[in-house]
């Protein structure tokens, strides 16, 4: 060709110039697999804390809390039934009592009026220690996605 009769140092030069091009776009090729390196072993990082202080935490309050939900309903069941068994025998007995016209009719509905008392304020306590349960499970959520939430923060702000 013209270019290689009229300056063969110039040829040189683009097969210089070309050869180092190639060496340079292979240095960034090792500089980003480099990277990509760092990204998946951080990335593997927020997978074992996810793993390991979310699923698991998790799975495992799960399973306390569907033992404890489990025996806090049967407790509050069996005591429902014994109070309203209560009231109700107390109730009869009151209506026995006024078709008689028992003198002790005025104590026996102050009683049912005390028993029917504690029957609400039993149900009341009932539906509050329910309610602080759940806000205490409501909580840990909340707490183990903020968790999740900083450490993806951290992963993504490097």
């Amino acid at each position: 060709s013209i270019m290689e009769q009229f300056n063969p140092a110039l040829e040189n030069l683009v097969y210089l110039g070309n050869n180092y091009l190639r060496a340079f776009h292979g240095e960034i090729l090792v500089q980003m697999s480099d990277t990509q390196r760092h990204l998946n072993s951080d990335l593997e990082v927020v997978v074992q804390t996810f793993h390991g202080d979310l699923l698991q935490h998790m799975e495992k309050n799960t399973k306390l809390d569907m033992q404890f939900i489990k025996d806090s309903r049967q407790h509050y069941e069996m005591e429902y039934r014994h109070r309203a068994a209560n009231l109700e025998k107390c109730m009869s007995q009151l209506w026995r009592m006024e078709r008689k016209r028992d003198k002790n009719t005025r104590e026996m509905k102050e009683s049912v009026n005390r028993l029917h008392a504690q029957m609400q304020a039993f149900v009341s306590e009932s539906q509050r220690a329910a309610e602080l349960e759940e806000k205490r499970r409501y909580r840990f959520l909340a707490e183990k996605h903020l968790l999740l939430s900083n450490t993806f923060l951290q992963f993504f702000g490097r």
